[in-house]
This record gives structure tokens, C-alpha cells and sequence, in this order.
């Protein structure tokens, strides 16, 4: 899953003018923003996807502030993960084990290899 905003283009730059980039805008459904050697593309429409490109601490610096940026509630990296506790039932694991301890003709032929018929 890539990054996205949905926004509006001036909540965008709300959010990121701390990182004090050079945005252009010439292009219809696309907007560029940009800190030293790193490039953020936004993509309006249709869906608000967020693509980064360029070498070096300007990519860098992108790639790692702007998704904080754009949704601070969220902490990727400090997710807390419920366990899932599964209860079985003691009548299904009995009647499973059961299920597999019968001797069955086809069992048996498979176990063995055998046609007793």
C-alpha cells in the first residue's frame, strides 16, 4: 500500500510547510514538491497517491517526515497489537482426534496401499 492523501492541495501544504520545500504547480492533476535533491509527486486525482523520487538527504528527509506529516494520529512504528486468543472447543478437538483415529477402508487403503476389496 503506497502512501495517499485525499485532501485538499492548500491542506497539503499546510502540512508540510515546516519542511520549508519549493512547490510547483503548473500541472494540471499533479503537484510537485521539493526539498534540495528529493522529489514528492501528488496526484490529485483520482485517488491522492504520493510517490517520492530524487537521491541522496532530500529523499531521504521526504520519504520519512511527510507520512508523520500527513497523518500524525496514526504511529506507524509504535502500533500496539492485540493477541487473538482462539477458544476451541473441547467437544470439536475430541470429535477431530476421534475423526482421525478410525480405521476406515479408504484410510486404510491410503496408509497402506492395499485393496482389501
Amino acid at each position: 500500500m503506497g502512501l495517499k492523501f485525499t485532501g485538499s492541495y492548500e491542506e497539503l501544504q499546510t502540512k508540510l510547510s515546516s519542511l520549508n520545500g519549493v512547490w510547483n504547480d503548473s500541472q494540471l492533476n499533479k503537484k510537485v514538491f521539493k526539498i534540495k535533491d528529493g522529489v514528492m509527486n501528488w496526484f490529485e486525482s483520482p485517488d491522492g497517491k504520493i510517490n517520492f523520487q530524487g537521491k541522496g538527504d532530500g529523499k531521504v528527509q521526504l520519504e520519512s517526515v511527510v507520512p508523520s506529516l500527513i497523518c500524525p494520529k496514526e504511529s506507524f512504528e509504535n502500533l500496539k497489537l492485540e493477541p487473538v486468543v482462539s477458544i476451541i472447543s473441547s467437544d470439536l478437538v475430541k470429535e477431530t482426534v476421534n475423526a482421525s483415529n478410525t480405521k476406515s477402508f479408504e484410510r486404510q487403503y491410503l496408509a497402506t496401499g492395499v485393496n482389501k476389496g
